[in-house]
């Protein structure tokens, strides 16, 4: 499955600021902005025009990621169909910033059905449409799995059901 979210797409001027270079040529603007309630890390742009003593633009970006936790936990399904009644292996990560693996971090895995639904529905101008949606029912929950010296670490899920199942892992860092 692939996530996408427009809105952590959608540029936003997050902060704004001008000034004079001092003697060495230097002008420091402190950002003030914020992810706000932004639950991944964010990639913020700079953007900067510089006027030169004969009127002359120039323009130059950097670009920097802001993380929102100290850790990335990743998972990965073994299979990727799997049947009723046979068990089921996910394989988990947890790395730093850097992509180094954290040994000893606890994680926690849910994983839940999914059922699609899809009705079709009139609006006020006549025009039926399709309308979808997705109810997830949790039927696991692994709390307290600690990853190995490698920043490694796997649980295993058995359906009782067929179906379309989603597994999300979850790593806290030291602010939580």
């Amino acid at each position: 499955e692939y996530w996408y979210d427009p809105e952590a797409n959608t540029p936003v001027v997050m902060d704004s600021g001008g000034g004079n270079t001092d003697d060495s040529g230097l002008l420091q603007i402190p950002l003030r902005g914020s992810l706000g309630r932004s639950d991944t890390s964010r990639r913020v742009l700079f953007y900067a025009d510089v006027t030169d003593a004969s009127g002359n633009i120039v323009g130059a970006r950097a670009s920097l990621v802001v993380h929102q936790g100290e850790y990335y936990a990743g998972i990965r399904a073994g299979q990727y169909i799997g049947e009723r009644g046979e068990e089921q292996t996910y394989q988990l990560v947890v790395l730093d910033w850097e992509a180094n693996p954290v040994p000893g971090q606890p994680v926690s895995v849910e994983i839940v059905e999914r059922r699609w639904y899809s009705v079709q529905e009139q609006d006020d101008d006549g025009t039926v449409h399709w309308v979808t949606s997705v109810e997830e029912i949790p039927v696991a929950d692994f709390d307290r799995i600690v990853t190995d010296a490698e920043g490694r670490a796997s649980v295993t899920f058995t359906p009782q059901t067929g179906g379309i199942y989603k597994a999300t892992v979850t790593v806290r860092d030291s602010a939580n």
